[in-house]
């Protein structure tokens, strides 16, 4: 027997791989790696659009918590055109030929509601004549729309609150009026209120003179016999057919309609306010003259100044924001930002500068598509120091500043040096004047800016309060405003007191069930589409309500014997493609031929509730994107809440 010997081939271990094996192992591994780089631009792209969605999403978001901290600053309505879906977009937006859109066209800001700041004086500083109270507008820059005269748009105005009276001023031996009091002819549809109306400061009392009359209302329709005569509520009329001197009467525009079409005023209905308009200077004027005027900042149309008399009062503000070529809104983007003492540079001569970085890159340089500021309110070109790219405002002061006086966003000789900031999104504002320290550190200051892919943040906010088709149709043909030359032209003109707060209220039976009547609540608008203001303007449902919220106060008539109940804040929510909702709780009918005669739906209210910021941009690829954040502020008592001093 033989130790030790093997039997068959002796078994060894092997290390490594042959080269067969290695090739095989590099193309597998570099078919992984191209796979994943062919991938980094799209997830790159997806990474960056993310990275829009949020910034533009947050500072919305911001944007709308100033509102929800005060309602009061809600403006009472912002919106465009009636036949604008507030979800219309260009195709091409840098297609000058392009249809209007909601980006652009929404454009009027009504009943701006602020409070005259004091005149700013610096620190250890005295009044200096001249000095005036500035208030930034919050939507953005405003438009002189009357380049020839001082009529036209922005209106500044004043509400004084008035107290019924019951005794009727006109009988012999009345004494009158008294102050600040008014009284209701329900029979001829006038409100008798004084020529002048007064507000106080303390013991100190000014007198205003009424231009206008703000009222609540309700009005009647004559009935046919055996029915109950439809009932109106109207909310904030600017009613200004007035007449007469001591009182002054006041006709409400239900009293214009055809003979039999106007029954008489509901009494302990109407609520009214004096409505005194501020006198406005000329253009180009600096500086209001005397108490009760303002003066629009006429380059940029960012501000509004006022005579430091007028500090403290409560105001209001209807304004159409700066459009270019074709009544179009110029797209800007604006965010706020407190500019910090902290220095970052320092220039040749040893001036320390601060450096605010904006949320957004790619700032447009102004090479391309002209500076963003190039024309003044009435469109005259802008000396060139005087155009800019970027505008700052100082929400303290109202003070304006341009690229170059001060702030820069190009300038080598800064230690560290500042290279390209409409890159980057960054400027540095110097921290010393002319020796003194900046005016503006410390202060939030508003930066309007342009971007190469057109951000832009847009406040759309429902009306406060609509009114019924049937008052809507007292409105005369004086209150078609006709939106303008160029692209805006193609829409019909409108009635532009009452087009964009309009509703009329249809009926139709629930299924299988003639016995009742569910109301429809459709807005609409009256559009003059043949430009004939001699011709009647025709009814159209408007599109511009799609997302709004309103809640309606109502009254109906249910059970057997019938009764009437109501309905507080019902909330509804207007679809994206429609302008119809269905009132929740339906009113009783009989058999006659117009079954709700008897029993109809009475609508005490329809109020906006809702508004929305909404922020646009295009992506990489120049598809238009937006991202909205909705509000929804709880309904307030009936018609307007002015504060005045």
């Amino acid at each position: 027997m033989l130790m030790g010997a093997s039997i068959g081939p002796k078994l060894r271990s092997r290390s490594g791989l042959t080269l067969l094996e290695l090739l095989v192992a590099m193309l597998v591994l570099l078919v992984g790696i191209y796979t994943v780089a062919k991938g980094f631009p799209t997830m790159l792209n997806l990474i960056r659009g993310e990275g829009d969605r949020t910034t533009m999403a947050r500072l919305a978001e911001k944007e709308m918590e100033r509102y929800a901290r005060d309602g009061e600053m809600l403006p009472d309505a912002i919106t465009g055109g009636g036949s604008i879906s507030p979800y219309d977009v260009a195709e091409d937006p840098l297609d000058d030929l392009r249809p209007p859109n909601a980006q652009e066209n929404v454009l009027d800001v009504i009943g701006e509601t602020f409070r005259v700041p004091a005149a700013y004086i610096a620190p250890g500083g005295s009044y200096v004549a001249g000095t005036s109270a500035q208030y930034v507008l919050r939507q953005g820059p405003a438009q002189w729309t009357d380049p020839s005269g001082t009529g036209g748009m922005p209106y500044v105005y004043l509400l004084i609150p008035l107290k019924e009276q019951r005794d009727d001023p006109t009988v012999p031996g009345s004494p009158g009026l008294a102050r600040n009091c008014f009284y209701v002819d329900a029979d001829a549809g006038d409100i008798l209120v004084p020529p002048t109306a007064y507000t106080y400061d303390g013991d100190d009392a000014r007198a205003w003179s009424v231009d206008e009359v703000v009222a609540d209302y309700a009005w009647s329709e004559p009935g046919a016999p055996g029915s109950r005569p439809p009932v109106h509520y109207v909310q904030g009329e600017a009613v200004n057919d007035l007449s007469g001197s001591g009182p002054v009467a006041a006709k409400v525009h239900p009293a214009h309609l055809p003979a039999g079409s106007f029954g008489q005023l509901i009494a302990g209905q109407t609520r009214a306010w004096a409505k005194h308009y501020f006198v406005r200077e000329p253009f180009g004027v600096a500086y209001p003259s005397q108490p009760g005027f303002y003066v629009l900042e006429n380059k940029y149309g960012a501000t509004l100044r006022f005579h430091p008399q007028d500090t403290g009062l409560t105001l209001k503000v209807d304004y159409r924001l700066r459009t270019d070529v074709g009544d179009r809104r110029k797209l800007l983007m604006f965010e706020e930002q407190v500019v910090s003492a902290a220095q970052t540079r320092v220039d040749s001569g040893g001036i320390p500068f601060t450096d605010v970085r904006l949320s957004l890159r790619n700032l447009d340089d102004g090479v391309d598509l002209g500076p963003a500021f190039e024309d003044d309110t009435q469109g005259n070109p802008l000396p060139p120091d005087e155009q800019t790219n970027i505008l700052a405002v100082d929400m303290v002061d109202g003070n304006v500043y341009v690229e170059g006086a001060p702030f820069t966003l190009s300038d080598p000789g800064l230690t560290p040096m500042l290279e390209d900031g409409y890159r980057d999104g960054l400027l540095a504002l110097p921290l010393v004047i002319a020796g003194n320290p900046a005016p503006y550190v410390g202060h939030p200051m508003r930066f309007y800016y342009r971007t190469l892919n057109r951000h832009n943040l847009q406040m759309q906010k429902a009306p406060r309060s609509f009114v019924d088709r049937r008052t809507a149709e007292s409105y005369q043909a004086a209150y078609l405003g006709y939106l303008g030359a160029g692209a805006a032209a193609a829409e019909a003109a409108s009635l532009a007191e009452v087009d964009y707060r309009t509703y009329e209220l249809t009926y139709q039976p629930p299924p299988g069930n003639n016995a009742l009547r569910i109301g429809i609540l459709t807005l609409g608008q009256w559009l003059d589409e043949d430009f004939d203001p001699s011709t009647a303007p025709s009814w159209s449902e408007a599109t511009n309500c799609a997302g709004m919220t309103v809640a309606v106060n109502y009254m109906y008539w249910t059970g057997n014997p019938a009764v009437q109940k109501t309905v507080w804040g019902e909330m509804h929510t207007f679809s994206t493609g429609g302008s119809k909702v269905a009132l929740n709780c339906a009113t009783l009918a009989d058999d006659a031929a117009t079954p709700w005669d008897d029993y109809p739906i009475t609508i005490l209210a329809v109020n906006g509730v809702s508004a929305r910021i909404r922020a646009w941009w295009l992506n990489d690829k120049g598809v238009q994107k937006r991202a909205d954040i909705e509000s929804c502020f709880l309904p307030t008592a009936l018609g307007l809440l002015p504060r005045v001093r």
